[in-house]
């Protein structure tokens, strides 16, 4: 167990499973992925467009070709759950979803 009265000048990556939890159930992460989704539907009309605007505001870039691919199924089968919940909202829902992913990811938690 680290000494916590001494500082670190670095710290190496690390998975923790809860901070992932932490994160997915976070009050402030779950609004601030529906406002992003709510921004994402209303500047563009376009699914391609939209997931290419969500990188580029996260993670500063556009998602390559395998990232745009799990991203399509992930927006699929998404879609597929909520229309089966009859979900009201489905495409906030489903956009807020994406956004809380991608706020999840590594890319974005981490400065390389």
């Amino acid at each position: 167990m680290p000494d916590r009265m001494l500082s670190c000048g670095a710290r190496g990556q690390s998975v923790s499973a809860l901070q992932s939890l932490t994160l997915l159930n976070s009050p402030f992460l779950n609004e601030q992925s529906r406002l992003c989704a709510t921004r994402l539907l209303q500047s563009e009309p376009i699914p391609q467009k939209r997931i290419n605007r969500l990188f580029l505001r996260t993670l500063g870039r556009l998602p390559s070709e395998r990232e745009n691919q799990t991203t399509l199924r992930f927006l699929h089968a998404q879609e597929r759950i909520l229309s089966a919940k009859k979900e009201p909202n489905l495409q906030q829902t489903l956009w807020a979803d994406l956004c809380l992913a991608l706020f999840n990811l590594n890319d974005f938690l981490w400065i390389r």
